[in-house]
């Protein structure tokens, strides 16, 4: 879960077709009132700094659509190697703080079904059934998003 994945049809067309249900794999729940929490673990190769795609992540929305809504994006929680515990304004980091910072971007992009053109949606946060595109500049960077439950 939170991964996501950019397929492309090379030649004719493609079917996608999913597995069985496995009962042995069970989706994240919501419980209790502090909502439940994902961890993304970014990667930027610092050996190839030619490249204008590294540090580039494909995410999706890990929880269960059944019981969550959404995950906020730009409050998530932010950290990495040798990170300080606080950021610049004494709270914990965020996407906002971090990516002020410099250690990542802000933006949390999409594609638009209806051109093909990545769309900024780091104000409205992570839905389910989209996948995202988020940078990092610094390697094993940590993202921490959580759970907004449905109404």
């Amino acid at each position: 879960r939170g991964a996501g994945y950019l397929l492309k049809a090379l030649t004719g067309t493609i079917n996608l077709v999913l597995p069985a249900l496995d009962p042995t794999r069970t989706p994240l729940n919501y419980a209790g009132p502090t909502g439940k929490s994902f961890v993304f673990n970014l990667v930027y190769n610092p050996s190839v700094t030619s490249d204008p795609n590294n540090g580039v992540n494909l995410i999706g929305f890990p929880f269960d659509p059944q019981k969550v809504a959404s995950a906020t994006w730009l409050s998530a929680l932010v950290t990495w190697p040798g990170a300080p515990a606080t950021g610049p304004d004494g709270n914990p980091w965020t996407v906002q703080t971090a990516s002020a910072a410099g250690k990542m971007s802000s933006e949390l992009l999409t594609i638009d079904p209806s051109n093909g053109n990545s769309i900024n949606v780091s104000d409205s946060g992570l839905v389910p059934y989209a996948g995202y595109y988020v940078t990092t500049k610094i390697n094993n960077l940590q993202i921490t998003i959580k759970a907004n439950p449905l109404p």
